[in-house]
């Protein structure tokens, strides 16, 4: 990180990985040239130890999730594959398939990223030590990214076996009829969808109208979308809609595969090293309170 006010700190300011400009009497040069301007240099304290450091734990989060929400879409095909020979066959519908990083997963990510607060700003101005965690790589390791790998495919295991297992092979509809393996898909793709808008739940510290409102949103243009595709007659999903609502199987598999991996989130999330900072949080007020 390099630090300059004026014309000379140019160059020592656009080779380092992070350049903090100055607006001063010097001139604008340094502002210009940098990552970040300020006006004073007291508000250098501010930038790191609150910005930098809420900064750097969301978008640790951001890439995590984006690596995780991937790979329970992606990997039920691959456990599915078994069961088909590894044939190729397309399962998700694809108009639908082709959105859910567009529109079904990407607005609640993008809110928790831009507003998630895990402490009060003067909380952080006041106790400096919670900026530790970034320095000692708390928030992005690869003991974290690999925790957060293992449980993607766990879940992408159960998602993708129960899902194939519960709906096309056991689930009929009222008029007698077997359900078939595009119900599967929209099952799965439903899954992955709520699943991921759950987890962005799992990981924020502050839940507000806008958060909510998007991540319920994005679950709800989903299903909208489903029941769109329903009248399309070029759609894998054409007038399946009504026979994968009526059957019981489709939300016991819901019920219960949501349930599976949720526990595993919050488990994940709640044992995770960004969480070993409370005990020690709470006894350093404690003993401020004392002396």
């Amino acid at each position: 990180m390099a630090i300059g006010d004026g014309a000379n700190d140019v160059n020592m300011i656009t080779a380092a990985h992070v350049g903090i400009g100055i607006r001063g009497v010097e001139g604008q040069q340094a502002a210009r040239a940098s990552d970040y301007a300020i006006g004073e240099f007291k508000l250098l304290k501010k930038l790191l130890v609150h910005h930098g450091r809420e900064s750097y734990r969301r978008n640790s989060n951001l890439v995590l999730f984006n690596f995780f929400k991937n790979t329970i879409l992606v990997l039920p095909l691959f456990w599915i594959g078994f069961d088909m020979i590894f044939s190729g066959q397309r399962v998700y519908e694809s108009w639908l398939y082709s959105l859910f990083n567009v529109f079904y997963s990407s607005c609640p990510i993008i809110v928790y990223a831009l507003f998630d607060a895990e402490f009060p700003d003067d909380s952080l101005m006041k106790y400096p030590f919670l900026y530790l965690p970034g320095i000692q790589y708390k928030h992005f390791n690869k003991t974290r990214f690999t925790a957060w790998f293992c449980n993607a495919i766990v879940q992408s295991v159960i998602i993708g076996i129960l899902s194939l297992y519960i709906m096309s092979a056991s689930a009929v509809t009222e008029s007698g009829r077997v359900l078939d393996m595009w119900s599967s898909g929209a099952l799965i793709l439903g899954l992955c969808v709520v699943i991921s808008n759950f987890k962005v739940i799992t990981f924020s510290h502050s839940h507000s109208f806008t958060s909510m409102f998007f991540i319920f949103g994005s679950i709800a243009l989903y299903l909208l979308s489903v029941a769109l595709v329903n009248f399309v007659s070029t759609s894998d999903l054409y007038h399946n809609f009504a026979d994968i609502f009526s059957a019981p199987n489709f939300y016991f598999a819901n019920i219960m595969i949501l349930i599976a991996t949720s526990f595993m989130d919050y488990g994940q999330e709640r044992h995770g090293s960004t969480f070993l900072i409370y005990p020690v949080f709470i006894k350093f007020i404690f003993s401020d309170d004392s002396s």
